[in-house]
């Protein structure tokens, strides 16, 4: 069986990502960021969950194991779909939104697959 890593897969595009790969026979694991309402409901499609924000390289070289080990072996697949709302006009975003949005952005497939 197939394993697989959906980042941001409780809510959204990612949460359907995560069901159809579940669905299909894979084994899966989510990482995501909230609160235990996410978790339970992921739980419930018989999906492992991990609450991490995937944008700190050395929280991602520790998480990674822990999920290989839910998943009982190595990723094989790895969606990397975490992303953050910080809602308002283009223009009046602060530097520090820019910031955390390009840095998850441009890093999170970097940060995952070095520990792949």
């Amino acid at each position: 069986m197939r394993r697989v890593l959906v980042t941001g897969g409780t809510r959204g595009i990612g949460y359907a990502i995560a069901t159809s790969f579940k669905k299909a026979g894979y084994k899966v694991c989510v990482a995501y960021i909230g609160g235990p309402t996410e978790a339970q409901k992921i739980e419930k499609d018989d999906i492992s969950a991990i609450e991490w924000g995937v944008s700190n390289f050395e929280v991602c070289k520790a998480n990674i194991s822990k999920v290989e080990e839910k998943l009982g072996g190595n990723i094989e697949i790895l969606i990397n779909n975490a992303g953050i709302t910080r809602d308002g006009m283009l223009h009046k975003q602060s530097r520090e939104n820019w910031d955390l949005l390009l840095m998850l952005i441009s890093h999170q497939c970097l940060i995952c697959l070095v520990w792949l």
